[in-house]
């Protein structure tokens, strides 16, 4: 079984991404979708809430997950936000530290 993390799932591509994973691999994926605040999403379902730039909570995401794979979609959409508080908002470059390749 592949599991696939998701963060930033309620973004724009993210409804996308999980439709075509679920078209390609049908019952042999499962989706955990995350973003910034938990939900729930009519093709996504339940949504947690995990703040990437909190590397704890992103790492507690991740081995509460177990995924075989990670999609980072985390992202601010608008550059005047990133550009605001650019130390929060770096391109969410925290997430790809805060993974241990080990893991995977």
């Amino acid at each position: 079984m592949t599991r696939v993390l998701v963060t930033g799932a309620l973004g724009f591509v993210g409804p996308y991404l999980v439709e075509a994973l679920r078209r390609s691999y049908g019952s042999n994926v499962e989706i955990i979708a995350t973003a910034k605040d938990a939900a729930h999403h009519a093709l996504l379902g339940p949504v947690k809430a995990v703040d990437v730039t909190d590397a704890a909570a992103l790492e507690a995401a991740i081995a509460g997950a177990n995924p075989t794979h990670v999609m980072n979609l985390a992202g601010i959409a608008a550059p005047s936000a990133a550009n605001a508080t650019p130390k929060k908002h770096g391109g969410c470059i925290c997430t790809a530290r805060s993974i241990s390749p080990a893991r995977f």
